[in-house]
């Protein structure tokens, strides 16, 4: 690399394509021209090591409600309730705000429905009059009060809201065979 006269030569380094290695059907590592030894690659630059599995969580336990009059009762009460969301930049809005938006922008009495915080959505107004359908629809399908403080997206209460489908792993048909018509009931199949 000196000498007389001539421009200077660099050495540069020139490495191979991977060759396929006919014995392993695996890629061979190139080797290197400048050194005439095998390319090792970096830590850095390895595939990382596999990961362990995640641990295995054990299936969430299914909770069957039994139905009762009780249950028909709230269900029925809930059914002209309506589920409210703060809209657009989600400000934080208190249950006295949105008595506040009902009674003097949608000019409601303070005792024809009653507000509750509720989960996912943010509320829960449950209409308590006799006119409660009607209630509920206006708010429903009326026109939007003009400059509101925040903006309500109003959607009916359903009582499968807050239920996730489930597959029941098991389905028997029992027969009570040999107990009195009047000893059928659950508790004597248990």
């Amino acid at each position: 690399m000196g000498g007389g006269g001539g421009g200077e030569v660099r050495p540069h380094r020139v490495s191979l394509p991977p060759t396929k290695d006919a014995s392993s059907g695996d890629m061979a590592s190139a080797r290197s021209v400048s050194t005439g030894g095998d390319f090792v690659r970096p830590a850095i630059c390895r595939s990382p090591s596999p990961s362990p599995p995640p641990p295995q969580r054990s299936p969430p336990e299914m909770v069957v409600i039994p139905r009762s009059e009780h249950l028909d009762t709230e269900e029925n009460h809930l059914s002209l309730a309506l589920v409210a969301t703060v809209g657009g930049t989600r400000p934080i809005v208190s249950v006295v705000q949105v008595e506040q938006y009902l009674v003097s922008l949608l000019s409601f009495d303070a005792d024809q429905f009653s507000v509750h915080l509720y989960s996912p959505e943010d509320f829960l107004v449950v209409f308590r009059s006799a006119r409660s359908a009607a209630d509920r629809d206006r708010v429903l399908h009326g026109p939007p009060p003009p400059s509101p403080p925040f903006r309500l997206i109003w959607k009916r209460w359903l009582r499968t809201s807050l239920a996730t489908p489930e597959v029941m792993r098991f389905r028997v048909l029992l027969v009570l065979r040999g107990i009195p018509a009047h000893a059928w009931s659950v508790d004597t199949a248990k």
